[in-house]
């Protein structure tokens, strides 16, 4: 980033609350962290590009990795909270998994791949991900049973299969060198595209067709 940028990202610490703050400098880490990798990015370069002392920081975050697991909670809590929405709730289930399916294709689209190749030096982001990871395997059952009853699913698929098979793409990144040669983004929107329409009835195909029209196919 050039000078005049870093200067217009300063932040004059005093005029900004605490809690704002915090959330200021988790939001720029994970955008230097994507954009770059997670190891490059210093956290002497952090304050810089915040306009806060290095002291400042590391009362806000003991360290690099406390900042990534507090980046990764944050977007989680928001991802979560979005779909608790009241106006979420009253769309189909299958609306909701296009929806987070675009969403996750936007997200790693501009994510570089040393992110991922960082991300598991990391060992408490790591746990971390798994914790998330059992987490929504704990609402699948549930989320699989209203696609079926709306009639969006096929009942004919046993799901506890699906869920154990499903475990084999959350290993934590042990398909790097797999999915590099075509991009992230590619390899998780095929992945996604299959098990989608493997799973849905013919309305459920309609929608996912209807819902690939109107975003250009993504």
């Amino acid at each position: 980033m050039g000078r005049k940028e870093s200067s217009q990202l300063a932040v004059p610490q005093q005029k900004v609350p605490r809690a704002h703050l915090r959330d200021m400098v988790i939001d720029t880490a994970m955008s230097m962290f994507k954009e770059r990798g997670i190891r490059s990015v210093t956290m002497d370069e952090l304050s810089s590009r915040m306009g806060i002392s290095k002291r400042t920081l590391y009362e806000l975050f003991e360290d690099k990795e406390a900042l990534l697991v507090s980046g990764m909670r944050k977007k989680k809590e928001l991802e979560t909270a979005q779909f608790s929405a009241p106006e979420m709730q009253r769309k189909t289930i299958l609306d909701l998994a296009l929806i987070f399916y675009k969403q996750v294709i936007e997200d790693h689209k501009d994510v570089c791949p040393q992110f991922f190749d960082d991300l598991v030096k990391y060992p408490k982001a790591l746990a971390l991900i798994n914790e998330f990871h059992q987490s929504d395997r704990m609402r699948g059952r549930a989320f699989f049973q209203r696609g079926v009853e709306e009639g969006m699913f096929r009942s004919d698929i046993d799901y506890e299969v699906l869920d154990v098979l499903s475990l084999l793409n959350t290993k934590p990144f042990g398909w790097l060198e797999a999915f590099r040669s075509v991009g992230f983004d590619k390899a998780f929107q095929t992945l996604m595209m299959i098990l989608l329409r493997g799973i849905a009835t013919p309305e459920g195909q309609e929608k996912i067709d209807d819902f690939l029209r109107l975003h250009g196919g993504l």
